[in-house]
């Protein structure tokens, strides 16, 4: 088979859906001997033209352009199956399809979340997912709402959660976030979060009340990583309060220095808020901290539940900044709890999740399916 994605996000940039893109796109190639396109929107940023492990990689600069190089590759080498990742790009892929009727292209459409859009684009939204040949999904939550809220066919329909994989990085301590840290570590506990800065991931919920959190657990060393929309905003709180001093605030940094960070870091922050994406998805952060036995102090949204509960984390309602001290202080004060839900997660985390190999099996499975439909 000839397979083209489609998609936003991929390698060199770094964030949690690159990581599940190159995860399940890599773990393909590597378990087929199928032909795989990719197309992306990183046009402006890189090479617009890569082969990387024999995965063909053509970045794009506009949406427009995008659909224009999908044709010809299509053209060129006989796609079969689009592969496009969220909203936007199941746009693009129909699109695509419309002007190319005659290849008879299927279309699989993963959602990496559900969100709410205007009415309009919603309904488009859901009359595509319905038309598409085959639906992935990160959770059986997010299967559970398009089938019976959405009317998407729950034949169609595929849970597919992030892999795991043994935890492997190169060691590296000499980088000097590492070895301030490590300073800190000696007078503090340090909680952290590493992720995108949306408000839905309670990144600005943590701001807003980070005079309240501090007052109530002195002994904290907050570490807040990652990158997007609500970054500056984030800044701006942390900025003004008096406790900055014991707050590490930055922008995304290279996988393998977050990895060896989680040596060094005590609880795992996931204050996501409640809404459908937080309640249909579960977070690759989730995966991550659960691999490297970490505690995890995380907000109690549907996504998160299917995973996480009282024996493996700390849990909070969500959105309630009282709860959410009253476990984290609980948390900070024991350390011997804290290794008991760390050492729980890394064991529950080989029962909830597969290997990122077998997951690109699935894959394969409803590629091979949709296939054989209408031939």
């Amino acid at each position: 088979m000839k397979i083209l994605h489609i998609m936003h996000d991929y390698k060199p940039r770094i964030g949690g859906s690159v990581v599940r893109n190159a995860n399940m796109v890599e773990a393909y190639k590597r378990n087929s001997n199928d032909e795989i396109y990719l197309i992306n929107l990183g046009g402006k940023e890189y090479k617009l033209r890569e082969c990387i492990g024999g995965i063909k990689i053509y970045r794009c600069r506009s949406l427009m352009e995008m659909i224009v190089t999908a044709r010809n590759i299509i053209f060129k080498n006989g796609i079969e199956i689009l592969h496009a990742h969220n909203y936007r790009f199941m746009f693009v892929a129909f699109m695509i399809k419309f002007m190319c009727p005659w290849r008879h292209l299927k279309i699989v459409t993963e959602m990496h979340s559900l969100y709410r859009m205007k009415r309009f684009k919603e309904l488009i939204s859901y009359y595509l997912l319905r038309k598409s040949d085959a639906v992935i999904v990160l959770a059986d939550s997010a299967k559970q709402y398009l089938a019976e809220k959405m009317r998407v066919d729950k034949k169609k329909i595929t849970s597919i959660s992030n892999g795991i994989s043994e935890v492997s990085f190169k060691e590296n301590k000499n980088f000097k976030l590492y070895e301030d840290l490590s300073e800190k570590k000696n007078n503090y506990c340090i909680a952290a979060y590493f992720g995108t800065f949306y408000a839905w991931q309670g990144v600005l919920f943590l701001a807003q009340n980070i005079e309240k959190i501090f007052q109530e657990c002195p002994d904290l060393y907050l570490v807040m990583i990652g990158d997007g929309p609500d970054f500056v905003q984030t800044k701006e709180l942390i900025q003004k309060s008096r406790y900055k001093e014991q707050i590490f605030l930055s922008g995304s940094i290279e996988k393998e220095q977050i990895c060896n960070l989680y040596e060094l870091v005590d609880i795992i922050l996931i204050p996501r808020l409640r809404d459908l994406s937080t309640d249909t998805a579960i977070p690759l952060k989730a995966v991550e901290a659960m691999e490297f036995s970490k505690c995890i102090l995380a907000g109690k949204d549907n996504g998160l539940r299917e995973i996480l509960n009282e024996k493996n984390a700390g849990l909070f309602k969500s959105g309630d900044i009282e709860d959410f001290i009253f476990v984290l202080k609980k948390l900070l004060a024991d350390r011997q709890l804290r290794g008991e839900l760390g050492q729980k997660a890394k064991m529950d985390s080989r029962n909830f999740f597969h290997t990122w190999d077998t997951n690109a099996l699935q894959v394969k499975k409803i590629y091979e399916k949709i296939q054989k439909i209408n031939r």
